[in-house]
């Protein structure tokens, strides 16, 4: 019995020694679920196993399901062909819109593809977004009529400056054609009246005839 019990035992360990064995050089995937809020940045974030590193890795990306037109989130190739040793890739993006679904993660090794997927629950609404831009719309609008007022106060200025530069102008020529005239009656009283010396011969000459 002690040896048939013996025997067990090492075919247990030898079975649980395999086991382990076999999940240690296996390539495999594990990601985070992400929860957001439309307009905010997440962060989409997949584990490799230590395998992977192992292998050469050309590329990653993580996609939306199938069913989307432009299924593809965001892509990553290695620079010049060399092959990337990281384990943790990430992705940074913002949505725009609210969803819950579930992205596809997929890296290309030199050996075979490695594909792995999680949940993103995206709340919310673009009213936020929308609400930003009527507020900036709206304070646009109101320095757009600010600049009109201004505009409308600094034409009405110009408009009573030349009101006043007018009215100026035109009682000052009032005033020069009253000196003109004034001028030209005093010259021509002065020429109409007999000059002293002329009554003084003219007096004489009567009272010689």
């Amino acid at each position: 019995m002690n040896a048939v019990n013996a025997v067990q035992l090492f075919l247990l360990v030898w079975s649980f020694s395999t086991v382990c064995h076999g999940d240690t050089g296996v390539c495999s995937v594990s990601c985070d679920d992400v929860t957001g809020t439309v307009g905010n940045e997440v962060t989409l974030t997949c584990r490799v196993s230590e395998k992977c590193k192992e292998d050469c890795i050309k590329m990653f990306k993580f996609l939306y399901p199938e069913n989307y037109k432009n299924s593809e989130i965001c892509r990553q190739k290695s620079p010049g062909g060399s092959c990337e040793k990281e384990n943790i890739f990430t992705c940074r993006y913002t949505p725009d819109a609210a969803i819950n679904e579930t992205i596809r993660f997929f890296m290309q090794t030199r050996s075979s593809p490695v594909k792995g997927k999680f949940t993103v629950e995206i709340s919310g609404t673009a009213s936020g977004l929308m609400k930003s831009t009527a507020d900036t719309e709206a304070l646009i609008n109101e320095e757009a009529h600010k600049y009109m007022g201004t505009s409308e106060t600094r034409k009405e200025e110009k408009q009573d400056r030349g009101f006043q530069l007018a009215v100026i102008l035109a009682v000052v020529s009032c005033f020069i054609i009253i000196i003109i005239v004034v001028i030209f009656k005093v010259k021509k009283s002065e020429s109409t009246r007999p000059r002293l010396g002329q009554k003084e011969n003219s007096d004489t000459l009567l009272h010689n005839v």
